[in-house]
């Protein structure tokens, strides 16, 4: 019997390293939104486009599924994913539905042994507004800018609105298609995040926080 082959013209919107494996997502098909695919473990190059397993399922001798296969993960309702960033043994994967979290059994990721849990509800508005900060990420939602990391003492993966209370009214006060079109950037040296935000390649805007004192301030860009 032959095998179908799907095909799509439609190529991933994320891509990520995790758990020895390269990981693709946000494939803009109805067939495949809802499907995270990772590599076989990366031994060489070769392997990085192999989401399926080494043994030929179908063969009556070797068919098992082993360690270092390739597969896919299926998140009902997962919507558009927009990022997947790689943070303390997790993976991150934030849509515009919310933020899921993956991890790997007691002996670490295997095709048959993960664990997939939602974080939150809360989507992120902009994939360029996404950004790694520390040992944390960052990314702007609809009501907030929010903050996704481990919970001190725990492995338990949390997200909190780091906009709220200090610059909840000013936050709510941008336009939404400013923040459609907002990006990330965190200044390592300085310990500052930045959100810039404005129209469409005019990003004159800024909301800033300086990591070590907590503290909001604005700036804007004089465009003349």
């Amino acid at each position: 019997m032959a095998l179908t082959i799907e095909t799509t013209d439609n190529r991933p919107e994320s891509v990520s390293f995790a758990f020895g494996r390269v990981w693709y997502a946000g494939v803009n098909s109805t067939r495949w939104a809802s499907t995270l695919f990772f590599s076989q473990v990366m031994t060489d190059i070769n392997r990085a486009g192999k989401c399926y397993q080494d043994a030929d399922p179908t063969s009556s001798e070797i068919n098992s599924l082993i360690d270092s296969d390739g597969g896919t993960v299926k998140i009902p309702g997962i919507g558009k994913v927009l990022g997947m960033i790689h943070l303390s043994q997790t993976l991150i994967v934030i849509s515009d539905n919310g933020v899921w979290s993956i991890t790997g059994g007691s002996e670490g990721f295997t095709p048959i042994s993960y664990f997939v849990s939602r974080v939150t509800k809360v989507g992120c508005i902009s994939k360029r507004s996404i950004v790694e900060v520390e040992d944390t990420v960052i990314y702007a939602a609809n009501d907030g800018i929010f903050q996704v990391g481990v919970v001190e003492g725990s492995k338990q993966i949390s997200a909190v609105n780091i906009s709220e209370p200090k610059i909840d009214t000013f936050y709510n006060d941008i336009a939404r298609v400013s923040l459609i079109n907002s990006v990330s950037v965190y200044d390592n040296k300085e310990k500052v995040y930045s959100l810039y935000y404005g129209a469409k390649n005019a990003l004159t805007n800024s909301i800033n926080l300086r990591m070590k004192s907590n503290s909001w301030y604005p700036y804007s860009f004089v465009t003349s």
